[in-house]
């Protein structure tokens, strides 16, 4: 509870320092609870902001900005051994190149969680998010945004700048089973297969939990047994 509300004080800082941890989840490392955790945390924090009464969408840009931010700067950090060439002649332009690129490509995850804070406002006016079940309306508020993630990704990895680096599908690339998920959806359908993962994660409840657990095991049974 203490962390939860660590992270409820400055969601900020947490979802920026979340979103560093991801590329430890990916290929050398493979560290994949840390994939689960730190968009947990995310989702956690988008479903937070929310219902901020001011600026909510310019919040939600904000925080998946950051997180998508954290990311980069972790992932891509060898992006400033090419400034190192001709003796260092332009590494005085590294600090710039680099934050300007990094903040570019995160655009795509404040405009993710910009995208589903509409989807969310609709989803009121219609009053779709009144349930007697919170933990359904929260689990669907989250598939959505795992959903809206994934899109992104794979506009950031197809259309404008073409960047398919460090992508969710790449948290299951690491292990073989769960790797030939790809077969049947492909890399950004494994990425969303991942994503809803972590959105049951993201959904305090025992069964949200066991729901990610079987779904974690399945993609792995069936990898298993397709390798084979």
């Amino acid at each position: 509870m203490l962390i939860l509300s660590y992270m409820r004080q400055f969601p900020r800082i947490s979802i920026f320092i979340a979103g560093l941890i991801v590329p430890l989840a990916y290929p050398p490392f493979n560290i994949v609870p840390l994939f689960y955790l730190s968009f947990g945390v995310a989702f956690y924090l988008a479903y937070e902001a929310k219902d901020a009464k001011d600026a909510e969408l310019s919040r939600l840009a904000l925080l998946g900005w950051l997180f998508a931010f954290g990311q980069f700067v972790v992932g891509l950090h060898w992006i400033g051994a090419s400034f190192l060439v001709s003796g260092g002649l332009y590494v005085y332009a590294m600090p710039f190149a680099i934050f300007f690129l990094l903040a570019g490509l995160a655009l795509y995850g404040a405009a993710a969680f910009v995208l589903w804070g509409v989807l969310w406002q609709a989803a009121r006016v219609w009053h779709l998010d009144k349930s007697r079940a919170p933990i359904l309306v929260k689990f669907a508020a989250l598939l959505l945004l795992a959903v809206c993630w994934a899109v992104f990704e794979y506009a950031r990895g197809t259309f404008f700048s073409g960047f398919p680096w460090l992508v969710s599908g790449m948290a299951w690339a690491g292990f073989s089973p769960l790797a030939q998920s790809a077969s049947l959806v492909g890399l950004y359908g494994m990425g969303l297969l991942a994503l809803i993962g972590a959105a049951l994660f993201a959904t305090p409840h025992k069964a949200s939990y066991a729901a990610s657990f079987v779904l974690l095991m399945g993609m792995s049974a069936f990898g298993i047994s397709r390798l084979n």
